[in-house]
């Protein structure tokens, strides 16, 4: 759930008396969190293992790039089976009641490293996709350089999660300072993990767009000689912008609210409870809602997996073997799934 509906269920009067301090619990148990959460856990759960299954049972998968998606996948199971289980049990109060204070905390914390997480993993997924149509020529990305990056991903957003854990006992106290880091790591969110990716996201998916319109006009004019025509879009192309439409929809909806919430709330923490529970409750839901939805937009539309999915669901076998390179595949794998 997001700090809202947390700092909504979890109401703490901290005191301080020279370096002690003590937290004064007042919990309010939300078990209507079950009927509504276990749900989302069962269907991300579900969608993101059948992108392992396909993974590990065909080995045409098995390219550098695709790494890439079983990595979001990865990111996205942790969310059904971590996340939404950790926040059932603080919600209604499956942990020693002393506990619960550092079990919110917790869940706030690993729900934005799956954030951070989601959103950079989204980030080169669409810069990869990019450079295919950037670089004509460029090299085959190595399993190993995909490896790196992944490395840098997860690290990165890690230590972005991991740092509001050095303020937190201060932050329980009341102190300024400790107000003030939290505001700031709320404002780094929100520009070096929303804005400034899908600034790129957007521009990517444009230049890609251009592109791939670019080379369907090319063959329809090789097709029918020097004939000029100003056609309009072609099902592909119209497909191909309602996946980028919904993709960069998807990532608007879903992170600018979650990370400008945060952003909010470590600014005024008087914000009525009432507006706390119904707009976290309904982002919540959106942003488990995106679990769900990425494996299906950025995995199951691509042709080498949607051919895996028909093998292995409808036990059909591929007409044609991978016999293009690397980079072949790649560009014809990004321009004709999308």
């Amino acid at each position: 759930m997001s700090n809202a509906a947390i700092d909504d269920s979890l109401e703490t009067r901290s005191t301080s008396n020279g370096s002690n301090s003590t937290v004064d619990l007042k919990y309010k148990p939300f078990k209507e969190a079950v009927p509504e959460l276990v749900p989302f856990s069962v269907a991300i759960i579900l969608a993101n293992s059948f992108v392992f299954v396909l993974f590990s049972k065909k080995n045409f998968l098995r390219t550098p790039a695709n790494y890439l998606l079983l990595s979001l996948a990865i990111c996205d199971f942790f969310t059904g089976c971590v996340n939404i289980p950790l926040a059932i049990m603080a919600f209604t109060q499956a942990v020693p009641y002393a506990k619960l204070p550092d079990v919110f905390y917790l869940v706030t914390v690993l729900h934005n490293f799956t954030a951070v997480a989601t959103g950079y993993h989204i980030l080169v997924i669409t810069l990869e996709r990019y450079l295919v149509f950037a670089w004509e020529n460029r090299r085959p990305v190595s399993k190993n350089a995909i490896m790196r990056v992944l490395t840098m991903v997860w690290g990165a957003s890690a230590t972005i999660a991991i740092v509001p854990f050095f303020w937190k006992s201060e932050l329980y106290a009341n102190d300024p300072k400790a107000s003030i880091l939290q505001t700031s790591h709320a404002v780094f969110c929100l520009a070096a993990v929303f804005f400034l990716p899908y600034i790129f996201i957007i521009y990517a998916h444009a230049v890609m767009f251009v592109a791939i319109k670019k080379t369907r006009q090319g063959m329809q004019a090789i097709q029918i000689g020097n004939e000029t025509t100003k056609a309009g879009c072609s099902e592909s192309e119209k497909r191909c912008l309602v996946i980028f439409v919904t993709m960069g929809t998807l990532y608007l909806v879903c992170w600018l609210p979650w990370f400008t919430l945060a952003l909010i709330f470590s600014l005024d923490d008087q914000t009525d409870s009432a507006i706390h529970r119904t707009v976290s409750h309904v982002f919540a839901v959106v942003r488990y809602m995106t679990s769900v939805l990425n494996p299906v937009l950025y995995t199951f539309f691509k042709r080498d997996f949607y051919n895996a999915f028909k093998q292995v669901i409808f036990r059909k076998r591929l007409e044609g073997r991978l016999s293009l390179s690397d980079l072949e595949t790649a560009r014809n794998s990004t321009r004709d799934e999308l």
